[in-house]
């Protein structure tokens, strides 16, 4: 009897090993996600932010110029 439990034993030791050798399954998470199809909503928010970005350049330009006249001026 004794036997029969010490092989039993070994028989779940031997199945636990085996479950940790496998790879584990794939979350869902992992999964690549669909491409996001772009939207004219997209669409307005990148000419909006490329509109302040030129606007940003436009003012350093002028704050650059009026410097450079200033300087010329005295």
């Amino acid at each position: 009897m004794a036997r029969t439990v010490a092989l039993a034993v070994c028989a779940l030791a031997a199945l636990a090993l085996a479950a940790c050798d496998r790879p584990p399954k794939p979350v869902a998470q992992d999964a690549p996600k669909p491409a996001r199809v772009a939207t004219p909503f997209d669409d307005a928010l990148k000419a909006r932010d490329r509109a302040k970005q030129v606007q940003q350049q436009l003012e350093q330009q002028k704050a650059q110029t009026d410097a450079a006249i200033d300087q010329q001026s005295q």
